[in-house]
């Protein structure tokens, strides 16, 4: 008697069972790289990103070096490079218009930053003040106020609303000239367009690694909120 072959079901191949598991895995390797990438990208973004610091909210009138009235509430919308300065400052004012200087010249092109320079000192004109901006080489027509006004809404302001450290007093015994009168901060604050402040940067901090580390950061601050600006804001 000759045997029949059975009439079993045809065995499944063992590379059908292993492509979809395949592509599964791989599936899921690169959903897992997108999702590191994302929060990568997210996290990179967060530690770039400036600090807020202060909501500076406050209107103030103030005499521009031209002798004109302005306010502050004209620069809202552009990024803000703030400092004290007095005109016969023997330490470190000059130091501060100078770096200021440097950030005019590379962000010339931006009309979307604007520079403000306040007076401390009660006795600075406008006319002074005219004299010492253009000893500094910085035109009239330049985005750059060099302002005075009632002095202590002005000091009450920088503290109160940019976060300046208080002016105090040079002691006598410790004044390098008569006109030496002034302990004053000497960072730069940088507001963003939305009236923020960001950072205060000690760019003429007397250690120079100190003073180029705020120089390198402030200027990487002032890119992120111009790439943040051009970003939301509508073209």
């Amino acid at each position: 008697m000759s045997e029949t072959p059975s009439s079993s079901k045809p065995l499944i191949k063992p590379w059908t069972i292993w492509i979809p598991v395949v592509i599964i895995a791989l599936g899921l390797v690169v959903f897992y790289n997108y999702l590191l990438y994302t929060k990568g990208q997210l996290e990179g973004d967060k530690k770039d990103r400036p600090p807020y610091i202060h909501k500076a909210e406050d209107d103030l009138i103030l005499t521009e070096r031209s002798g004109k009235e302005v306010r502050m509430s004209e620069l809202r919308g552009k990024i803000l490079l703030v400092s004290w300065v007095f005109t016969r400052c023997p330490r470190g004012c000059a130091g501060v218009v100078t770096k200021l200087k440097a950030l005019h010249g590379e962000y010339a092109g931006r009309d979307d930053i604007h520079f403000v320079s306040f007076s401390l000192d009660p006795e600075d004109t406008p006319e002074m003040l005219k004299s010492f901006a253009e000893g500094a080489g910085i035109s009239e027509d330049a985005p750059w106020w060099f302002v005075s006004g009632d002095m202590p809404k002005i000091r009450d302001f920088m503290v109160r609303q940019l976060r300046f450290r208080p002016v105090q007093t040079m002691p006598e015994a410790d004044r390098l000239t008569p006109d030496d009168k002034f302990i004053h901060d000497l960072r730069v604050c940088l507001v963003d367009n939305e009236g923020n402040v960001r950072r205060l940067a000690d760019v003429m901090n007397a250690d120079p690694e100190y003073a180029d580390f705020w120089d390198a950061q402030l200027r990487k601050d002032i890119d992120y909120l111009l790439a943040d600006k051009d970003k939301t804001e509508p073209k």
